[in-house]
């Protein structure tokens, strides 16, 4: 993809895109020049953000995740010992790198990244209630490993076709919070997805301290090398766990998304 200049950019909206758009609302049936001159131009100012409505820059990961087991005084235990798989992606996600799932007697979690958060498929695999205490949970990375509470600036949560949301992604509307529990009915599935509060430990805000420039999906810092650690209490039954998740990112792509 060619990406121009923002400065460029606004000024073929300025220039000619403008003058179409007035000679098009004036005479509709003016020249097809004119018409791809529009086009043209409201594709160039979407990609800088010019216009409301026509897209955001999002970055996909491709991560590599670690996870462990430990009780809340920091001793390593075995409470999550299982397995870790590269699966595809469900079809419809314009991600093009695949997830990572990590499975055990308890549960089966598939993680995935995106610019300004987290989230994945959980699935609780027992007889028994299971909740992930995500009103708990604290975060760190290798820019900032000190342990910090998380909040969110929206959480979604999805269970069998019923959708709630908490918080907002428009920037112009958002308060951080504490997310709520996460808490699964025996041998059920929830899909939930955190817009995650990172400045404290990414200065840039993104994941894994992704940049860009205005109107660029080259990107600055790519993030590669940079991991993310969110450390969430279990609960099950009267058992109380730790399991802490840390996902490097491998890869990164930019694109543009009008979601």
């Amino acid at each position: 993809m060619i990406v121009l200049p923002v400065d460029a950019m606004k000024r073929d909206w300025n220039g000619s895109g403008l003058d179409c758009w007035r000679m098009i609302r004036r005479f509709p049936r003016t020249s097809m020049d004119c018409w791809r001159r529009l086009f043209r131009a409201i594709a160039v100012v979407c990609v800088a953000g010019i216009l409301p409505g026509c897209g955001t820059v999002v970055v996909d990961f491709a991560i590599e995740a670690q996870v462990m087991g430990r009780s809340e005084l920091g001793v390593i235990s075995n409470a999550s010992p299982g397995e870790i798989e590269i699966v595809p992606r469900p079809q419809g996600l314009a991600s093009p790198f695949p997830a990572v799932r990590f499975r055990n007697e308890s549960l089966d979690w598939t993680f995935g990244t995106g610019t300004f958060g987290f989230g994945g498929n959980v699935t609780n695999r027992m007889n028994s209630p299971l909740c992930l205490r995500f009103d708990e949970a604290k975060i760190a990375s290798n820019l900032h490993p000190e342990e910090i509470p998380m909040k969110v600036y929206s959480m979604i949560r999805a269970d069998s076709g019923r959708w709630t949301t908490l918080g907002t992604f428009r920037p112009e509307h958002q308060v951080a919070f504490v997310p709520s529990p996460l808490c699964i009915d025996p041998h059920s599935a929830t899909w939930v997805s955190f817009g995650t509060v990172l400045e404290e430990v990414f200065p840039t805000r993104r994941m894994f301290n992704v940049q860009w420039a205005d109107g660029d999906l080259r990107l600055a810092d790519r993030g590669v090398g940079n991991w993310f650690r969110i450390v969430v209490p279990v609960e099950l039954e009267r058992n109380r766990n730790l399991i802490e998740v840390t996902l490097t990112a491998t890869d990164s792509r930019a694109r543009i998304s009008n979601f």
